[in-house]
């Protein structure tokens, strides 16, 4: 559970945005409050699952060791999540977040489909098939005109 505390802590707030881009792409998050506080940041996965966002681990790195710069050098649909970045004075802090998405082009997996002529009254099937992200969705159409799916 995220407990997000901004009683008379922050009152300049800022919002983290929410963003997609493409993979490969440099991505640099930055936030800060002042006096300067203890920052950290976590990061949860697109499956739900948390990780401690570390200086130099999966090609995250914090600019000249700076924790409140987060930066992604070659961002992967695998840096996908919510990120969360938290300030830290004494016992006070308070917790931003913002999202990190991707959009990978489909690219067709196997062998392409082809022309048949198959016996009348017999039945034919073709397969189609790509990877992409998020999971490419299908339509099949009939000499242009697109056909009723299930």
């Amino acid at each position: 559970m995220l407990i997000i505390n901004r009683d008379n802590f922050c009152p300049n707030e800022q919002t983290l945005s929410s963003e997609c881009i493409t993979p490969g792409t440099e991505k640099i998050m930055f936030y800060a409050f002042r006096p300067t506080p203890e920052y950290s940041w976590k990061r949860i996965d697109v499956y739900d699952k948390e990780h401690a966002v570390e200086n130099g681990v999966d090609g995250i790195t914090f600019d000249d060791r700076d924790p409140r710069l987060l930066v992604i050098k070659s961002a992967s649909k695998d840096h996908a999540g919510q990120y969360f970045c938290t300030a830290t004075i004494g016992d006070k802090n308070d917790t931003v977040e913002g999202s990190l998405t991707f959009e990978v082009q489909p690219t067709w997996i196997g062998k392409s489909i082809e022309a048949v002529s198959p016996s009348v009254y017999s039945n034919h099937s073709w397969t189609c098939n790509a990877t992409g992200f998020p999971t490419p969705t299908y339509e099949w159409y009939k000499n242009g005109v697109k056909l009723a799916g299930r």
